[in-house]
């Protein structure tokens, strides 16, 4: 395992976040972008400098992303993938539905990618979405998405995607972070990529007006180990 995370609640989860935790990666220098590639896994990096941690699988068949940033960083992440040459196929995978994580969905579909999603990523994703007032947080209200942005291949509980020689699950934990969050393990590279359930510099962020709760969060940092196990077998 690439990360090793230690908490109360669970033993031992792998978790895909740049920290500086001593992972003997390389940079991939790709485009003219800003930013950086950082290789973890044979044809798996994690590209930096964007608002969340987005994992790129590159291969023959094409490329898969995890997750793809904000809207404004969108140029950004088509520059750095740009510097690679992979296979004629684009999927992109949202853990879940907030703007940090698919504001790029809509710039990545007009080229063509197929946008995969749990089933209530979609449906939050047709409404608007705003943090109550009562909050005091300054975060932009979000309108509905438009259709070339919304996710065309939806689940509800597990996907498995066979993609350049990694198979990759995904897995459905209900009313945590949000009610739409998915982990999604690369079996082959054995990355597990968290979107926000897990946060390696703090308490969870829980979007309790949605569906997230705190219950939601303890069972399913508890059942990431207990997945891992089922899944490697």
């Amino acid at each position: 395992m690439r990360f090793i995370a230690s908490c109360k609640r669970f033993c031992i989860i792998l978790l895909v976040f740049l920290l500086g935790l001593g992972m003997s990666a390389s940079a991939h220098e790709v485009g003219n972008a800003e930013s950086e590639a950082i290789k973890i896994a044979d044809g798996v990096y994690l590209l930096g400098n964007l608002p969340c941690n987005v994992v790129a699988v590159i291969g023959s068949d094409g490329i898969l992303l995890i997750d793809n940033g904000s809207a404004d960083t969108a140029g950004n992440l088509k520059e750095m993938i740009a510097g690679f040459d992979p296979g004629p196929l684009r999927i992109v995978l949202n853990t879940h539905y907030h703007f940090d994580h698919i504001g790029a969905n809509e710039h990545l579909a007009k080229d063509e990618w197929i946008i995969v999603a749990h089933e209530n990523a979609r449906r939050r994703m047709l409404a608007e979405w705003r943090v109550p007032d009562k909050w005091g947080l300054n975060y932009p209200v979000i309108p509905p998405y438009p259709d070339v942005a919304l996710p065309k291949v939806t689940f509800a509980d597990t996907l498995n995607i066979h993609f350049n020689g990694q198979t990759i699950e995904a897995v459905y934990l209900p009313n945590a972070h949000s009610e739409a969050d998915i982990a999604v393990f690369l079996r082959d590279a054995n990355i597990l990529h968290t979107g926000d359930i897990y946060l390696s510099n703090g308490f969870p962020i829980i979007e309790s007006f949605y569906g997230g709760t705190i219950d939601g969060v303890i069972a399913a940092v508890d059942a990431l180990p207990i997945l891992l196990m089922i899944i490697q077998r």
